[in-house]
């Protein structure tokens, strides 16, 4: 289960797959490969990264999950297996596979959900991770009556968008951080991990804000592009004091009509925790007011 032999790579579909995105999550990372022999090429491959004795497929990523090729239940049963092994010979004790959210490939995550559960791997989080489809139609026609009147508030006092360049990532990261200080959460990426990562993908990685009429920024957003058809919104805040017009709204639309104009399909509004793991039900709320759709992400793990 290795691609020793040179064979033809896989071309990745989405981020998580990159060999590069795996070397910024953990020091210590295995990829097993499902190699075709007859035209030698490598027709899926599965990384998992160790940390304190488990075996996870995401360490600094929302989740990590199979690339196949040709997806069957029978050749994803095999490379499982083969984990299984392996990382039991290695004195490796759990096993935790942290699945794609549903919408990103339905049917293949169907099947390898059944497979696990088959394999005695039990379901140790469902979480529901929001969507947003685009579609054609206007991101007004998507949110819900008081969230277009709140978005048209912010535009008649003078809030406006904006896209920045990578230069400005440090002063984006400062507000987002002094945003989670306001509501006390933690788990914030490492500047230096953020500025690491976006050095290696800089066309995957964006900068969105509503500023206010003064030009300072109200709300912004981090988001990374997964593939040719979804963006992943991965932290998206704004200022208390900015509450009464909830700038968030207006940065939505920016980032949904951006999508639009780029022929991505999906935007990833991510699961609604708060900074301490827990789901929020409030932020449920709020992601289903601006068009979001339940979907659900599933972490798998097993005691080898």
């Amino acid at each position: 289960m290795n691609n020793e032999k040179g064979y033809k790579p896989l071309v990745p579909d989405i981020l998580v797959h990159e060999r590069a995105f795996q070397s910024y999550q953990a020091e210590c990372s295995y990829t097993f490969y499902l190699l075709n022999q007859e035209n030698e090429s490598v027709e899926g491959l599965f990384t998992f990264f160790v940390v304190n004795n488990v075996a996870t497929t995401a360490v600094k990523a929302p989740f990590g999950f199979v690339e196949m090729l040709f997806f069957d239940k029978w050749s994803f049963a095999y490379i499982v297996t083969k984990v299984e092994l392996f990382f039991k010979e290695l004195g490796i004790k759990t096993l935790s596979i942290r699945s794609l959210p549903d919408f990103y490939q339905s049917a293949k995550i169907s099947i390898a959900k059944e497979c696990l559960l088959l394999a005695n791997f039990y379901c140790l989080e469902n979480l529901c991770n929001y969507y947003i489809p685009v579609d054609g139609n206007d991101f007004e026609s998507k949110i819900a009556p008081s969230q277009l009147g709140r978005m048209n508030r912010s535009l008649n006092a003078g809030f406006h968008t904006k896209c920045l360049g990578h230069e400005q990532l440090e002063a984006v990261y400062r507000f987002i951080l002094e945003c989670r200080a306001e509501r006390n959460y933690g788990g914030l990426v490492s500047l230096m991990d953020l500025q690491r990562i976006t050095a290696m993908f800089p066309d995957r990685y964006f900068l969105f804000v509503v500023l206010d009429k003064d030009e300072s920024i109200a709300a912004a957003n981090i988001s990374v592009k997964m593939s040719d058809d979804i963006l992943y919104t991965w932290y998206s805040h704004h200022l208390f004091c900015f509450n009464s017009f909830s700038p968030v709204i207006l940065l939505h639309k920016y980032i949904y009509d951006f999508c639009m104009g780029r022929n991505i399909k999906f935007i990833d509004l991510s699961v609604a925790k708060e900074g301490d793991g827990n789901e929020k039900i409030s932020l449920q709320k709020f992601k289903k007011r601006i068009g979001g759709i339940e979907s659900i992400r599933t972490e798998f793990r097993k005691e080898i």
